[in-house]
Formats: structure tokens, C-alpha cells, sequence
């Protein structure tokens, strides 16, 4: 019997029949709709919240670089954006968390630019002899603006301290609770 659709009617009159499949996935669904509401309550664990602050660097903005929280216990790294030393980071873990701090991403832009670069060079040697068609002409312009956004981008490098990249070198720890956080200062030689 089980086997049969059950019959069930709707406040329009109408008539649902619902397979054996069909019954035992709504069931799963009734039955888990609790435990996936009640995951999301941990005691704490898992909070987020929205940060903001100052990284120096010598005493000065660090121009440009990311930004890590790294929860001491479980929990997923968030990593911001550092714009002239001010970060604003959205959804980072609540609680003791270690801080990295990287610019060395900043060197592939550098790397990038170069390459490009060199081709803008071949590609304007070809156009003034006359050996450039269109599509050349029109990828040398394009080049040109992604040209000049790395070399933006580049003169903001800073290189700093390793220790700053790992969490079990990094001098940096914060308490993460929500709002403007205590200036970060990354300190030469550590």
C-alpha cells in the first residue's frame, strides 16, 4: 500500500498526489528544517562582523596590500583590501583572530607590467615601420590602459617583513569584535 500516491486536496479544491519518492523527500525536508535552523546558532562560534582600520608601515599608510583575519580556532580565514593604509573588511570572524598582512601579490602586477611592456614596445616598433595591421593598433591601445593601471598599482608595493604572511609567525593578534579596530603598525626587520 505504501507504494500508492496519497491523495491530498488544497484550499482551491484541487488534487495533489504525492509518490512514495515524493513523500519521503518532503519528510526529509520536514524533518531537517530544525537542524539546519538550529546550526546556525553556535554559542559565538562562527560570528561575524563587519571591521575597519589603519595599517602603517615606518610610520606611514601602507599604500597598498590585503589584509587576513584568521580565526585562532575553527573557523574560515577573511581576507580585505588595504587602500592607503585604511581597510574595510566585511563578514570577518568574531573573537581572537591572528592578522596577516601581504603585498607581495603586488610583484605579479609588477611581473605583468613587464611583459607587457616589452610587447608595447615590439607592437609601437611594428606600427611606425608600417608592420602593424588593425587588430595590432587596437590591442596596443588596450594594452596601453592595462599599462598604466599596473604601473599604479606597482608603485604602491611596500615590501615588508615574511613574518607578517604566516599565522605562526605573525606578531599580529586582535580580539575581533565589530567595528574600528586599534591601528595596525608592521614594524621593519620582524
Amino acid at each position: 500500500m505504501l507504494s500508492s500516491p496519497t491523495t491530498f486536496h488544497n484550499n482551491k479544491g484541487s488534487i495533489m498526489r504525492l509518490s512514495l519518492r515524493q513523500r519521503g523527500l518532503l519528510l526529509f525536508a520536514l524533518c531537517s528544517l530544525p537542524l539546519l535552523v538550529l546550526s546556525g546558532c553556535s554559542g559565538g562560534k562562527g560570528k561575524k562582523a563587519n571591521v575597519t582600520g589603519t595599517v602603517t608601515y615606518n610610520n606611514k599608510p601602507l599604500p597598498r596590500g590585503k589584509i587576513t583575519f584568521v580565526p585562532s580556532g575553527k573557523g574560515t580565514p577573511v581576507t580585505g583590501v588595504i587602500e592607503d593604509g585604511k581597510f574595510d573588511v566585511k563578514g570577518a570572524p568574531v573573537g581572537e583572530c591572528k592578522v596577516l598582512i601581504d603585498t607581495r601579490y603586488l610583484l605579479q602586477s609588477r611581473e605583468r607590467l613587464q611583459t607587457l611592456e616589452r610587447q608595447f614596445n615590439l607592437a609601437q616598433t611594428m606600427v611606425a615601420k608600417g608592420q602593424a595591421n588593425a587588430e595590432m593598433k587596437a590591442e596596443l591601445e588596450k594594452n596601453k590602459d592595462e599599462i598604466k593601471e599596473l604601473r599604479e598599482e606597482v608603485s604602491k608595493y611596500v615590501q615588508i617583513p615574511d613574518t607578517y604572511l604566516e599565522k605562526e609567525k605573525t606578531p599580529l593578534s586582535m580580539d575581533v569584535q565589530g567595528g574600528e579596530l586599534s591601528p595596525i603598525e608592521i614594524k621593519p626587520g620582524k
